[in-house]
């Protein structure tokens, strides 16, 4: 109760401090702003730990550029090399970042110089990769081969930065100041009108004919309708700080009503800002503040993901991580010691579940948190499935110690320990007594699978 008393007449002195601070000696301004930095600290003393570690080093003074997930096992990260400054790669993962394997070598297939900015994968085949001089590259066969293609637009700063990909035939590509839209998987394009001259903070396609847009200096939100060719500015919808100081990093969207804003408010005293996080339920017409830690070094956080509605991470310079488990309502701190002391400049995030997630960050390593403790442990002997590797299906020998009221606890995981298919029993006669289970695996996608009935576990591989 103190401590929110405290916080809450702190909150009001923290902005009646901007409109004396022309006025108020530095000595005195230093102080109350490190009374401010206390009682964040305090407000923020909820941590969580996860463990992060690196699996993977990329070579040649590489950085990563961005991070994408089709979905929990299937996700592609891209990377620039400073040593070799035309070497670019693009990897990916089918286990959900246990190992990783290059699908792309931009030094090998002779593209020139350019610089990989961003990349975008909605499903297990399509993904873009988008580059400076509005350069981007195509797959449609999950990394097997690869096209460029180029957008005529004009050029900007760092070309295509940003990328939005609603599935393999709507998405949206810009740089800090166009937008191209393409309803063909960007066989053809448009070039988007703005509403106005702007700084582009952010973009997001958020369905076949809705996108929203975030804009900086001075921070606004846009909804455009691509139908109608219609753009409507929201310039009220975020609280009002001051606009100097005030700067949007990135933006996700679950659906098109519940989005999240990261991004940072300077502070006058050091190296450190406000860390901060807003979030909508109205498709971006207002957005509530719901964190705000004064934090050195400056920065902000620069990005924001979520696995579902409820799990999400964000993150910033420096080895900043912080937690969500409740929709963003509130946001815990990640204190693992490794990826603090390891201070990396820019980190890429990905939430592959509720307790998984991956870190590409600026030095070229891919972090990763222990997988799941979900993961069933194998107490059967592989050779009781058959076939082995399976393609349409498996048959089990368990004996004939199978009761009827095993069918309930029938499950199939993943290597990340997330059910698959809960397969029924009961077109496996007799019912009291069987010798062997027969399931049907032909929906599963290719990889590692665990099979658990009753209290017996065993493993598998899905062709």
């Amino acid at each position: 109760m103190l401590l929110s008393t405290l916080k809450s007449v702190l909150s009001r002195l923290q902005f009646n401090l901007y409109l004396i601070r022309k006025d108020t000696p530095m000595i005195h301004k230093n102080i109350l702003f490190c009374i401010l930095f206390l009682v964040s600290l305090l407000g923020s003393s909820h941590s969580e730990t996860h463990n992060w570690a690196v699996n993977l080093k990329l070579p040649y003074s590489s950085n990563f550029t961005g991070i994408s997930k089709a979905d929990s096992l299937n996700i592609m990260a891209c990377a620039n090399f400073e040593t070799y400054p035309s070497f670019r790669q693009i990897i990916k993962t089918t286990n959900g970042g246990i190992t990783w394997k290059m699908v792309y070598n931009f030094n090998d297939n002779n593209l020139g110089w350019f610089e990989v900015q961003n990349i975008c994968y909605p499903t297990k085949n399509f993904c873009i990769a988008s580059c400076d001089s509005n350069y981007f590259l195509k797959t449609t066969d999950g990394g097997e081969t690869w096209v460029q293609f180029q957008i005529k637009m004009d050029l900007f700063t760092n070309g295509l930065i940003h990328i939005s990909l609603l599935d393999s035939l709507n998405g949206i590509m810009g740089t800090y100041r166009n937008i191209a839209f393409s309803d063909d998987g960007f066989k053809t394009y448009k070039i988007l009108k703005l509403p106005r001259p702007l700084v582009i903070g952010d973009i997001k396609l958020v369905s076949s004919t809705k996108l929203y847009l975030l804009a900086d200096s001075p921070i606004s939100f846009f909804q455009y309708d691509i139908k109608e060719d219609l753009w409507t500015e929201y310039p009220e919808s975020f609280p009002k700080y001051d606009p100097e100081y005030r700067t949007p990093n990135g933006m996700f969207f679950s659906d098109s009503l519940f989005g999240y804003v990261t991004g940072n408010r300077r502070a006058d005293i050091g190296d450190a800002s406000y860390d901060m996080i807003h979030k909508t339920t109205d498709c971006g017409k207002t957005w509530v503040e719901k964190f705000n830690a004064l934090v050195s070094p400056r920065g902000g956080l620069t990005e924001v993901d979520f696995c579902d509605k409820e799990n999400g991470i964000a993150a910033g310079p420096q080895g900043k991580i912080f937690w969500t488990h409740d929709a963003g309502e509130t946001w815990s701190q990640d204190s693992t010691q490794a990826l603090i002391k390891a201070t990396p400049a820019v980190m890429h995030v990905a939430k592959i579940n509720k307790s998984t997630a991956l870190i590409a960050d600026f030095s070229g390593n891919m972090w990763r948190t222990p997988i799941g403790t979900d993961i069933p442990k194998v107490n059967d002997d592989e050779s009781m499935i058959y076939p082995n590797p399976a393609t349409d299906f498996i048959e089990i020998s368990v004996g004939t110690q199978l009761a009827v009221s095993d069918q309930s606890d029938v499950r199939i995981y993943n290597v990340l320990g997330e059910i698959q298919t809960t397969p029924s029993l009961r077109d496996t006669p007799p019912w009291k007594g069987v010798e062997k289970v027969r399931i049907n695996v032909s929906s599963l996608a290719p990889g590692m699978y665990f099979v658990r009935i009753g209290d017996r576990v065993s493993k598998f591989v899905k062709l």
